[in-house]
């Protein structure tokens, strides 16, 4: 029996059918596994790139808030400037939204200030000419790859105060992606100026659309994160 099945295991079709169709297929299944790996790779790199660009351009953003304040030190109980309109911050909402400007972040004065617009510079330079929803959008469809890989984000609740509970990565991207397209969502309509309207307000507001989206372990210390 033992040497029948040697003999047919040596016989011309049975050695052409291992050598050929199985380890055909051993190599096919071995590249799509390195492609996968590579891939997962390529994705990983990308996803953290991209959450470090936002992360760069939310903190030039908590900069430029600083100058809002009567005084930059107290961040306690912040007041805003008799200046500051909602008007002015929706138009910072949307310059922030946009692309970075290629004479790169303007220094602002205190004695100027109500006088400069918003600008910031890119962290990466090949994002130079990528809008800050256009980051955010390439970070979801990212995510969204790597998510099935048993990559990206924990779902895991917004801060305290948020008008929405337990929700996914991608859905809190799509909620700052709206903030940026519709300003009235952060700063509402029913705010014709901040006489009433107290910074802690604003803080929440802005720290429920666009916060906790860039790396897990930067940590923000200015006028939103306190």
């Amino acid at each position: 029996m033992n040497e029948r099945f040697w003999a047919h295991l040596n016989s011309p079709i049975d050695v052409w059918f291992f050598g050929t169709v199985v380890v055909g297929l051993a190599a096919f299944i071995f590249d799509r596994y390195t492609d996968d790996r590579d891939r997962s790779r390529a994705l990983q790199d990308r996803f953290d790139r991209l959450g470090f660009e936002y992360a760069g351009r939310l903190s030039q953003y908590s900069e430029w808030f600083i100058y809002l304040l009567e005084d930059s030190d107290d961040l306690t109980s912040p007041k805003l400037r008799a200046c500051v309109t909602p008007s002015m911050l929706k138009t910072s909402i949307r310059g922030f939204a946009g692309s970075p400007s290629h004479q790169g972040k303007y220094e602002y004065s205190v004695n100027s200030f109500c006088d400069s617009k918003f600008s910031y510079a890119p962290i990466f330079n090949e994002f130079r000419d990528q809008s800050t929803v256009s980051i955010l959008a390439e970070i979801r469809l990212v995510h969204d790859e790597m998510e099935p890989r048993g990559k990206g984000r924990m779902t895991k609740p917004l801060n305290t105060g948020c008008d929405y509970g337990l929700i996914s990565f991608s859905e809190w991207l799509t909620i700052a992606i709206n903030g940026f397209l519709n300003p009235d969502a952060v700063i509402p309509l029913s705010a014709k100026d901040f006489s009433t309207y107290s910074v802690e307000n604003l803080r929440g507001r802005y720290m429920c659309r666009f916060y906790g989206i860039g790396p897990q372990d930067l940590w923000y210390t200015d006028v939103f994160a306190g």
